[in-house]
């Protein structure tokens, strides 16, 4: 396979990282609103157990907007040699 088919296969499958961009921001943005509307260890609670679903978020928002998600198994991006 060639790299440029793989970067483009990767780039489909998971929306060329956006969701996960997104996903990200939205978890910042309720710590910061944690921060002053709470205290500063309930935004760090916040960022820490909400930074444990960016990357589940992110692929349930890729597969809601129709993509799928999942790469190719045989992949040279993914070729540790």
């Amino acid at each position: 396979m060639k790299f440029e088919y793989a970067q483009q296969n990767m780039n489909l499958a998971y929306f060329g990282g956006g969701t996960g961009v997104l996903v990200s921001g939205l978890v910042w943005c309720i710590a910061g609103f944690v921060a002053l509307l709470l205290s500063n260890q309930s935004s760090m609670l916040t960022l820490f157990f909400g930074g444990m679903f960016i990357h589940p978020l992110a692929m349930l928002l890729s597969k809601a907007l129709k993509r799928s998600g999942n790469h190719w198994t045989s992949h040279s991006l993914l070729d540790t040699q």
